[in-house]
């Protein structure tokens, strides 16, 4: 994985640390962490294995679980977690799963939940043994936003791609399934930001993950796409819900 640290000075305020989704690079973010830098935070990023500057083939992760081992050992003692899409089901997951918590969980239109038919699910585990294997990740870029210059500039960038190795397709639903039957066990406190017109993962799972979270803050954009930060009309919200959220 590509690890990337910023900061502003020298003995930084608080740690955040961003993970990205599927198919995309930890550039994008660029808007929240100068945002972060402005008010003395530490940022901690990387690309994901088979993303962005990260090694190895395009849309390849071989095991979540050896990412989730990653964040522990990158994360300072006291960190906050912010995770995008399949990010957000890894920083969600992450949490369940390791006994180093963040201090707050920030989750971005989290792909949780069951996100396949049955039948897709078959195909997978029939044709799982060809692992690295790829297809189209089925995100279409018209589905991210209502901004069309935000879409164009995801289609030209050279780190962005749109492939899913068979193996990571396989393991990201299995995740996505255990993260939403799990997050009743979380006990610290959640922002969950979501789009209500979202196409790219379940929305009402979502809303089921928003009831058995106890300590969750929930913002719903009604006309939001995936990407609220990147909708014209919600993405200073989508900022300043984080920026309030952290600093409270």
């Amino acid at each position: 994985m590509f690890l990337k640290r910023f900061k502003k000075i020298e003995n930084p305020k608080k740690s955040f640390v961003i993970i990205h989704g599927l198919g995309e690079h930890s550039g994008r973010y660029k808007f929240l962490i100068d945002k972060l830098l402005d008010i003395d935070y530490q940022v901690i990023t990387f690309d994901l294995p088979g993303h962005g500057l990260g090694e190895g083939k395009r849309g390849y992760i071989k095991d979540f679980y050896k990412i989730y081992e990653y964040i522990k050992e990158i994360t300072p003692e006291k960190f906050i977690l912010f995770g995008h899409s399949m990010g957000g089901l890894i920083a969600l997951r992450y949490t369940e799963y390791s006994d180093k918590k963040p201090e707050k969980l920030i989750l971005s239109s989290p792909a949780v939940g069951k996100l396949y038919a049955p039948a897709q699910k078959l195909l997978l585990n029939t044709i799982g043994i060809f692992g690295k294997l790829t297809i189209n990740n089925g995100i279409d870029p018209k589905d991210l936003c209502h901004d069309d210059k935000a879409i164009k500039e995801y289609l030209e960038d050279p780190l962005v791609h749109n492939k899913i190795a068979f193996k990571t397709a396989k393991q990201l639903f299995s995740e996505a399934e255990l993260a939403l039957l799990e997050a009743e066990n979380i006990d610290l406190p959640v922002l969950l930001q979501y789009g209500e017109i979202d196409k790219v993962i379940s929305v009402e799972n979502c809303n089921e993950l928003a009831e058995k979270v106890r300590t969750v803050v929930l913002q719903k954009h009604k006309y939001a796409k995936h990407e609220i930060f990147n909708e014209p009309k919600y993405k200073n919200k989508y900022v300043s819900n984080i920026l309030e959220f952290i600093e409270n």
